[in-house]
């Protein structure tokens, strides 16, 4: 399926998130895997649908939609 015959037809397929981060920039960053796998732990394919859905449809800012759903699973 291309993302047209996706989007007209409302079918998505299922997100599988996976945090990867290569071996130099954990090393570099050692509190970004802990961060990672806390997002991991939190971010359903449901709530990803939902965040995507106000980017990509309702064209609210990326940064936004981001930061809101920070805020409402980790503060």
């Amino acid at each position: 399926l291309n993302f047209t015959i996706c989007h007209n037809k409302n079918i998505w397929p299922p997100y599988n998130l996976v945090p990867v981060v290569n071996k130099k920039a954990a090393k570099k960053y050692p509190k970004m895997e802990k961060a990672l796998n806390a997002v991991d732990a939190k971010l359903t394919t449901k709530q990803l649908t939902a965040l995507n859905k106000k980017v990509n449809v309702e064209h609210q800012n990326y940064k936004t939609v981001a930061k809101t759903w920070y805020n409402q699973n980790f503060k």
